[in-house]
């Protein structure tokens, strides 16, 4: 394949961002509505009620994250697959998609089941590992967001099966087949996005874990912190998908120019959100914190001192965030994964995890020391991650070979 010419204006390509950007952040926030109001109603309910659930989503969102690596894996192949109008590959992946991310969440079902003895394992309070073990704890909350979890499942599946966009491409047609090529695709593809995602996910639940051995208040500011700033990231996993779809269309028609403009734009895109968000974490902390919380609350004012605090570090990570969260979808999308996988369990596991320690309790900053070692490792991420995908040349990239599409219809 040879490389094309990008026949796109900057205008162009920015259109066609925010048009499939828009939706996919939506969508992404309005998933994300859910947990946010449970931290909202069990913040205002009870601060140690609000410090377990920190402590179940970081085990529960490790988990699914991992198993989504497979659903990631995902849109690069249709994305390639829909610019070459294969709409038998699209179909193949997506069955073989399902079935891999069906497989996680079953896999997944026994650390969740021994949540409590793993949480007294980390060394946290027996009586935060007992309520946490029971969330998705605090049992209320947790039957509430999974019917309302289950309720948008349903809706995507019969619009997906029933829409005039999607519904040539028949991609629930024999479902229960195994198509062995598709399968290894997938797998192949998907399962270093986990170990990545692990990676990152994995270095936000540790210092869960370090800031719990603190104390109460302490983790719950951490968690009304990672709430506020876990709205801001779902943007960035927005735009990230778009990078990855966007890249995943150029290769598949060959259209190195247009790689490099359309990363170069999303990119811009995340920046300005990115900056945008470092400027309200720093002028607005407070205001931001007590939504979280009942004013009665005794604890208040050591919460929102220490959360103000987390905001305020967390303003400095913003760039190098969105950096690696961008870079990482373009990356997806030309299909590089292995690589980056390596670069972030550097980052976060031999150099985050550990700075995030030094700084917590070595030189005991606390809960912001800790946050600081995050800042480590995500700037050390964002680089690492800028310098595999941007050192590439770009015409070459867009001639890598495509999967045989010689196969018959299924």
């Amino acid at each position: 394949m040879t490389a094309a010419a990008d026949t796109q204006g900057p205008a162009a390509h920015l259109r066609a961002i925010l048009a499939l950007g828009l939706p996919l952040i939506g969508s992404h926030l309005a998933q994300f509505s859910i947990h946010l109001t449970d931290t909202l109603m069990l913040g205002w309910y009870d601060v140690e009620a609000l410090a377990a659930s920190v402590l179940a989503v970081a085990l529960y969102f490790v988990l699914f994250l991992v198993g989504s690596g497979f659903a990631w894996a995902v849109m690069p192949l249709v994305a390639s697959a829909a610019a070459q109008s294969d709409t038998a590959q699209m179909r193949r992946v997506v069955r073989m998609g399902l079935w891999l991310s069906a497989a996680a969440g079953v896999v997944s079902l026994a650390p969740l089941l021994l949540a409590e003895p793993l949480f007294r394992l980390a060394g946290q309070d027996a009586r935060l590992s007992a309520l946490a073990a029971d969330y998705l704890g605090l049992r209320g909350a947790a039957i509430a967001s999974v019917v309302s979890q289950l309720g948008p499942l349903v809706v995507l599946a019969a619009y997906v099966s029933l829409a005039p966009v999607t519904r040539a491409q028949r991609l629930f047609a024999r479902l229960w087949r195994v198509d062995r090529t598709a399968l290894v695709q997938v797998f192949r593809l998907g399962w270093p996005i986990g170990l990545t995602t692990l990676a990152e996910v994995g270095l936000f639940s540790a210092a869960a874990v370090m800031i719990g051995w603190i104390g109460t208040a302490e983790l719950a500011a951490h968690g009304i912190a990672m709430e506020i700033l876990s709205g801001i990231f779902m943007i960035h996993v927005g735009l990230s998908q778009v990078a990855t779809v966007r890249a995943g269309q150029a290769l598949g028609r060959g259209d190195g120019a247009g790689l490099k403009r359309g990363a170069q734009l999303v990119l811009g895109c995340a920046l300005a959100v990115a900056l945008a968000t470092a400027v309200v974490l720093l002028t607005m902390p407070e205001p931001l914190i007590r939504l979280f919380l009942d004013p009665a609350d005794p604890a208040l004012p050591a919460v929102v001192a220490t959360g103000t605090a987390l905001l305020a570090v967390a303003a400095l990570f913003q760039i190098a965030d969105s950096t690696q969260i961008i870079t990482l979808g373009l990356l997806r999308g030309v299909r590089d994964t292995r690589v980056p996988m390596w670069l972030a369990a550097l980052s976060y596991w031999a150099v985050g995890v550990p700075a995030a320690w030094a700084m917590g309790f070595g030189l005991g900053w606390g809960a912001p020391g800790v946050w600081g070692g995050l800042v480590v490792g995500l700037v050390l991420a964002g680089a690492s991650m800028s310098w595999r995908f941007w050192r590439r040349d770009f015409a070459a990239a867009a001639g890598v070979p495509q999967p045989d599409v010689s196969h018959t219809s299924r």
